[in-house]
């Protein structure tokens, strides 16, 4: 089993109306997950999951949000067994 943890530090970033954040699984996956850091002056105002093959989508509403003791807000979200070539859109 290889394991991989990448970070990445994106700054002025989702600054339109709408934005997402795309995760393509493109090698068999059996774990993910999906973390973005919101500033305290800019938090989400909506968070949804898009799967782009099955066309779908799902509110997470405020359980994917943590209000960290600085006022910033983490938006985490974990499959459940992710589907090979799919695209995950948050």
């Amino acid at each position: 089993m290889d394991e991989f943890n990448i970070e990445r530090s994106i700054r002025q970033a989702f600054l339109r109306r709408t934005v997402y954040w795309e995760t393509p699984i493109t090698h068999w996956t059996r774990h993910f997950e999906v973390n973005v850091l919101f500033s305290k002056p800019r938090p989400p105002r909506r968070v949804t999951l898009i799967e782009g093959n099955h066309r779908r989508s799902h509110n997470l509403g405020k359980s994917a949000q943590v209000v960290l003791p600085d006022g910033r807000r983490l938006v985490a979200w974990e499959p459940h067994r992710p589907r090979l070539y799919e695209n995950y859109g948050l």
